[in-house]
């Protein structure tokens, strides 16, 4: 082990290096595969934690029990994670999905269809009771909107509103299928 004030430090195939006011971890691993994690504000603690993942990375690679997911060596990336995994195991509904395609889509859709269609669009799904608006309940959700609206409104509503916003929810994995397609 070798080390350079807090600037610059090598441990075993492991090397600590400053960036963007942030200590850096980078090591290759396995051979020909480089790993470079940001591990700590450039402080005295955040010293002392770089150096303490460093030993582990080390250690680790040693052992042949390396984890690529780096959430054993950084308290952010196991967070980061933890994040990933809540959101892949989270189940949407109509409304979570319908607020995320406006939101993505806000730019490249005229105000005034805005105005009028996705207003209406939030209206129809605010008045639906609540626990018809999960995935799992599409034919009551069908039915009830037909006991409400004509053909017409329901056919523009799925059509134009509700299939792009799941087909959309389905493009960023939130949602494995679309239960309204055959429907």
């Amino acid at each position: 082990m070798f080390s350079e004030n807090q600037s610059k430090a090598r441990i075993g195939k492991v090397s600590i290096d400053i960036k963007a006011k942030r200590y850096r971890i980078r090591f290759t691993y396995p051979k020909g595969r480089s790993h470079e994690l940001r591990i700590a504000q450039v402080t005295d603690d955040g010293w002392l934690t770089a150096l303490r993942a460093a030993k582990l990375i080390n250690q680790d690679i040693d052992l042949g029990i390396f984890d690529d997911t780096y959430a054993k060596y950084s308290p952010t990336h196991a967070k980061w994670l933890e994040i990933a995994q809540e959101e892949t195991q989270r189940i949407y509904n109509i409304i979570e999905l319908w607020e995320r395609y406006k939101d993505l889509n806000e730019d490249r859709i005229a105000a005034t269809s805005q105005a009028y269609w996705w207003k209406d669009v939030d209206r129809y799904l605010s008045q639906t009771p609540r626990d018809l608006l999960s995935l799992d309940k599409a034919q009551e959700f069908l039915q009830y909107l037909q006991t409400k609206y004509a053909a017409s409104t329901i056919n523009t509503l799925f059509r134009s509103f509700l299939h792009p916003a799941i087909n959309s929810g389905i493009q960023g994995e939130l949602v494995e299928s679309n239960p309204f397609y055959k429907l």
